[in-house]
């Protein structure tokens, strides 16, 4: 088996890049913006050795991502589970 990459999703990829590049020393490989999905795609790897890279994700909207993902995980739970005492 072999490592191709693993993915990092980051909510600053200019302060995301400043460690992994700046301060790990790792190089940037490609970076690509999808605007109809709202996401940026940062490869990276260490100098000399691209068969291991590090993806980062950064969804350009948080605000709304987080907040219907925290309502759907309530939802989720309040209709999923019966307490003993209603049973």
């Amino acid at each position: 088996m072999k490592y191709l990459h693993t993915m990092v999703r980051v909510t600053d990829i200019e302060q995301s890049l400043r460690f992994y590049r700046d301060a790990l020393g790792l190089r940037e490989l490609s970076r690509r913006d999808y605007p109809q999905g709202r996401y940026t795609l940062v490869f990276l790897a260490a100098p000399g050795d691209e068969s291991a890279q590090i993806e980062l994700t950064h969804n350009w909207i948080r605000k709304g991502l987080r907040a219907a993902a925290t309502s759907d995980i309530w939802r989720m739970r309040w209709t999923t589970f019966t307490p003993l005492a209603a049973a």
